[in-house]
């Protein structure tokens, strides 16, 4: 069995903003996502990816271009 390549997220918000189709483990998510990061730095591995599925729908797709900053800061490869 070899090693994990990438995870990938779904999520339909970001902080501060209330969850359209109720991923109530959003803030579980984004510590996730924190840790594997740490993790990586630590070992110098560029692996795994982390990528993001931002579910779209018509209430939050206004969010779009904050939510793309948003886990672009959180260093998320796709």
């Amino acid at each position: 069995m070899g090693a994990v390549d990438t995870l990938y997220f779904s999520v339909d918000t970001i902080p501060g903003r209330e969850t359209i189709l109720g991923h109530v483990e959003f803030e579980r998510t984004i510590e996730a996502i924190r840790e594997i990061q740490e993790l990586k730095q630590r070992l110098k591995s560029k692996r795994p990816l982390i990528g993001i599925e931002f579910v779209i729908t018509t209430d939050n797709y206004t969010v779009i271009p904050e939510s793309m900053d948003y886990f672009r800061d959180l260093r998320v490869d796709s």
